[in-house]
């Protein structure tokens, strides 16, 4: 039960809060509630029933800079897709080009289809969440009917061989037991951690609609936000939880020895848990595992990614929802890096560049003399495309609108261009395979510096949109793992080592060589 936050006005009386006020962020009890609504500066707040706030947490009407602490944001910076303090637009937003005020970014917003979207998209992973929930309870069910079943199967031979069937079959069972009651553990934890993840997911979509109706514009802003990231965050979990969701069946097969000769009886036979992806809950298809086809990938918008496969020259086109390559396109020519941007696909070939529509369709070329194997964009002023030539030891920067080349970048420890990127200022790093070293350049070409060096042959590089954070795939080919994925911090002139992925599995290397899925 909450108290009043302002208890000093009725000290003697109940002070147990009733009202919450949504600008003031306070509880009031029932007195204090009234000379709230009767002062001049506060008759106009909104005004809850405490109960209708409970399941959701308070919102501030302000929000305080996470860069500079006691600074109100008050801007919001379109080209970097952050709100802003007045000291942020001084020193990091001085030249972007559209700043604006917080009360006009967030116009509209309550009627958006940022707003619509995002509460659609934690209900659809809610209701996954259900469905992961309803099909762990159908295995359950079935494990324990298959279960049934087989101990069934075990009492009526049991009757044919029952003099040497009694020990074997108290050994049998207890060993099958064992594995069935660890299974079933495993999965009511997991319906356990679905249960309490869709909590948060509920608690989101509480949040969100309390705020569609109770709160300003600002508020509801700043807390869709706040909610995208988490949302982002949910979203990664999730599919990590449904790249380990199997589904599990029982099967039994009889020993030999029972069928035919009893009195060398030693065993009743095995039981085998098979683990197959679930029918109910979809997963990502796997392409060229073996081959090593897929190249790059790419989103190309909410619903759909694509991928290039070098050793079959196509593009696939990947339905996210229903999980099924909904196209193919093939120009004929060896595919590399990928990348998209305003419903363009730029694409790394052999001795090309190509601008596609988003169907595939090309729409502008040019000759590169080289192998392009990494592709980014830079948003920030002017757009360009930056690609790296294997076979040139070059950074090449391409103006988007017309594909032509206004800056190149060489270097004498350029010798094995790998992947490339850039960060939320529009700065460009460069993976270089054979130095072991990562370049920082900026967004017009020029030379930063060396950020990092002593790197075993880094590969993949990609920056967080939304963070300093930046990924590097690096394999180690003398030894038996294959790739290693490390995750740095950009702080001024520093780079934090924040963790690192290590996988022994050489299948996993291309999907690791470019790391869109840290995207």
């Amino acid at each position: 039960m909450r108290d009043c936050s302002t208890n000093h006005l009725k000290t003697d009386d109940d002070v147990t809060a009733v009202s919450w006020c949504l600008e003031c962020n306070e509880a009031f009890c029932q007195v204090c509630a009234s000379v709230h609504k009767k002062q001049k500066m506060s008759k106009h707040h909104a005004i809850k029933n405490i109960e209708e706030m409970q399941e959701v947490p308070p919102i501030s009407p302000y929000e305080v800079c996470k860069k500079h602490k006691g600074k109100i944001i008050e801007a919001f910076c379109i080209d970097h897709n952050q709100p802003c303090c007045t000291t942020c637009i001084t020193i990091h937003h001085r030249k972007c080009d559209q700043v604006t005020t917080l009360e006009d970014a967030a116009n509209g917003v309550l009627d958006s289809n940022d707003l619509s979207e995002l509460l659609q998209r934690l209900k659809d992973t809610s209701a996954l969440h259900l469905d992961l929930v309803k099909e762990k309870r159908e295995i359950i069910k079935k494990l324990e009917d298959q279960k049934g079943a087989i101990e069934k199967e075990l009492q009526d031979t049991r009757q044919k061989i029952i003099d040497s069937f009694d020990q074997s079959h108290s050994s049998f069972m207890q060993g099958f037991t064992q594995t069935h009651n660890r299974k079933l553990q495993e999965l009511i934890s997991s319906i356990q951690d679905s249960e309490n993840r869709n909590k948060n997911i509920q608690n989101y979509i509480n949040l969100m609609e309390t705020c569609k109706g109770g709160c300003s514009e600002s508020q509801v802003f700043l807390e869709m936000k706040k909610v995208q990231e988490r949302e982002k965050e949910q979203l990664e979990e999730l599919e990590q939880i449904l790249a380990k969701h199997e589904n599990l069946d029982y099967k039994f097969s009889l020993d030999d020895n029972v069928q035919k000769l009893i009195t060398q009886l030693q065993t009743l036979g095995h039981i085998d848990v098979t683990q197959k992806a679930s029918l109910a809950v979809p997963r990502y298809p796997t392409f060229g595992r073996e081959n090593r086809e897929v190249y790059d990938v790419c989103m190309l918008d909410p619903t759909t990614v694509v991928v290039t496969r070098c050793k079959e020259h196509t593009i696939d086109y990947i339905n996210i929802p229903s999980l099924t390559v909904n196209k193919t396109k093939s120009l004929g020519v060896w595919y590399g890096g990928i990348t998209c941007s305003d419903n363009k696909l730029y694409v790394g070939c052999k001795n090309k560049l190509l601008k596609l529509d988003k169907n595939g369709n090309k729409e502008k070329e040019i000759n590169t003399n080289g192998i392009i194997t990494g592709v980014t964009i830079i948003n920030q002023g002017e757009k360009k495309i930056v690609y790296t030539s294997f076979n040139n030891h070059s950074c090449h920067f391409v103006r988007a609108s017309d594909l032509q080349e206004i800056q190149s970048f060489t270097h004498p420890d350029l010798n094995n261009l790998r992947g490339v990127t850039s960060d939320r200022e529009g700065n460009v790093y460069i993976a270089e395979e054979k130095s072991g070293k990562v370049f920082q350049l900026s967004s017009d070409g020029e030379f930063i510096r060396i950020l990092l060096t002593g790197l075993d042959r880094p590969r993949g590089i990609r920056f967080d949109d939304n963070s300093d954070r930046f990924f590097v795939s690096y394999s180690y080919p003398a030894k038996k793992v294959n790739l290693s994925v490390g995750v740095y911090n950009l702080i001024e002139d520093k780079r934090e080592r924040l963790n690192h992925h290590t996988t022994d599995q050489a299948d996993n290397y291309e999907v690791f060589n470019h790391l869109d899925a840290f995207r």
